[in-house]
C-alpha cells in the first residue's frame, strides 16, 4: 500500500495562495520531490505510472491540491456524507438501465464502486473521455454506504473537475 502525503498547509497573502508541501517528518517538499514520492510510492503499478495519472497528479498540484489514498480510507476524509476531493483512475465502465454509467474507480489506496450520472456523458461533456485507463479528478462527491465495509460513489456533472483520457502521454 502506497504511503501519502496528509500535511500540507496554505498561507493566503493578499488573494493568492502559497501553497507548502511537507514530508511525513515536518520538512518542506518541492513539488518535483513530492511528484517523485508519489511515483515511488506507486511502485511498479502501470495505473499509476500511465500519463492520464500522472496528468492528474500534476493538474491537483499546479492548482494548491494534494493526492491522497482517500478511498481507503473514506471515513476519515468524508465531510457531510462527501468526499472533498478524490482523484482515481477507470479500472471498468459499463452502461445501466437508466442510461448511467456503472464504474469502478481506483487510487493510490482502493478501488470503489461508482454511478456517473447519464448527463456527465452527454454530448460535450465528458463522455468521450471516460474509458478504462482514465484519470478523473472528483470534487464534493457524495458517498453512499449501505453496509459500514460498503461504499459507493454517486457522481453528478458539478462533481467532475476533469477527465483526463487514457491517451494522455507522460510528460
Amino acid at each position: 500500500m502506497a504511503k501519502t502525503i496528509k500535511t500540507m498547509t496554505k498561507a493566503q497573502s493578499q488573494g493568492s495562495y502559497n501553497v507548502f508541501i511537507l514530508d511525513p517528518d515536518g520538512a518542506l517538499m518541492s513539488t518535483q520531490e513530492y511528484m517523485q514520492k508519489v511515483v515511488e510510492d506507486v511502485g511498479e503499478d502501470a495505473d499509476f505510472n500511465s500519463g492520464a495519472w500522472v496528468s492528474a497528479t500534476n493538474y491537483v498540484i499546479a492548482f494548491g491540491g494534494t493526492v491522497t489514498g482517500c478511498l481507503g480510507d473514506i471515513d476519515n476524509f468524508l465531510k457531510k456524507g462527501k468526499l472533498e476531493q478524490a482523484v482515481a483512475i477507470v479500472k471498468s465502465c459499463y452502461p445501466n438501465a437508466l442510461e448511467d454509467l456503472n464504474v469502478t474507480l481506483k487510487n493510490l489506496s482502493r478501488t470503489v464502486p461508482g454511478t456517473i450520472h447519464y448527463k456527465v456523458l452527454d454530448v460535450g461533456s465528458y463522455g468521450k473521455d471516460i474509458t478504462i485507463g482514465a484519470a478523473m479528478i472528483l470534487a464534493n462527491v457524495s458517498v453512499f454506504t449501505p453496509k459500514p465495509s460498503k461504499n459507493y460513489l454517486n457522481i453528478t456533472k458539478r462533481n467532475v473537475v476533469e477527465v483526463l483520457g487514457s491517451a494522455c502521454v507522460k510528460p
